[in-house]
């Protein structure tokens, strides 16, 4: 499946090309022709005037898609740093030793305080390069935020491990898609923010942190579901 970046170039591509390509009504005259202004002339003129606003409509409509992917291009950046929107380290198993390393720098930051005789006070004070700055929340934060990727981890895999024959049968043929941020939940395919979890039986259960709301979502599960039963 492509993607939203991937999507966003083609679509620049194909409109350069299109830009590149548009042949002028004058296509081919002697250069430097005039128009001479009979019924021919005034024609070859309109056609001149619309072809004129059709390039320029074009010219903004790239600049506009050229935007459109440079702010792609920044958030897939972002992304593959394990980074949102804002710039924040996101609470995803996918991050959790970037969470950890987070732990370790932070608390290095303590110990160099500490080291150096300077009160954690004076934040004011200029640290060593690459040294994260440092407060007890952001430390506590980081410590409960490991602490819970952790015990999320350890339950996808202990659920992975105990999956019945046919909750495997479903994620192999692409009914649901396991959550790469939060891999205990296995959204369904179709149905926008409806997951399903495994219980200790190993077989499927609605989410109740994304369950189904309306009577025909709920009817989609349950005639998903009855296929394990």
């Amino acid at each position: 499946m492509s993607t939203r970046l991937e999507i966003a170039q083609k679509k620049l591509d194909r409109l350069n090309n299109e830009f590149a390509n548009k042949k002028s009504p004058m296509h081919g005259a002697p250069f430097g022709q005039p128009i001479v202004m009979n019924s021919e002339g005034r024609r070859t003129a309109r056609k001149m005037e619309k072809y004129q606003d059709s390039m320029f409509g074009k010219l903004h409509e790239i600049q506009e898609q050229e935007e459109r992917v440079e702010n792609l291009e920044y958030r897939e950046n972002l992304k593959s740093k394990g980074l949102n929107a804002s710039g924040g380290l996101i609470k995803s198993v996918e991050n959790l030793e970037r969470w950890e390393k987070r732990v370790n720098d932070l608390e290095a930051t303590k110990a160099w305080f500490k080291a150096n005789k300077i009160p954690l006070s004076q934040q004011f004070t200029k640290l060593p390069t690459d040294m994260e700055w440092y407060s007890s929340v952001k430390l506590k934060d980081a410590k409960e935020t490991v602490e819970k990727l952790k015990a999320m981890k350890e339950k996808s895999e202990q659920a992975g491990n105990e999956m019945s024959e046919l909750t495997k049968e479903l994620i192999e043929n692409g009914s649901v898609n396991q959550g790469a941020k939060k891999p205990i939940y296995y959204f369904v395919k179709g149905l926008r923010k409806v997951a399903l979890e495994i219980n200790e039986s190993g077989n499927f259960e609605i989410s109740k942190r994304y369950p189904a709301s309306s009577p025909e979502d709920k009817n989609f599960i349950a005639e998903l579901l009855q296929e394990e039963e």
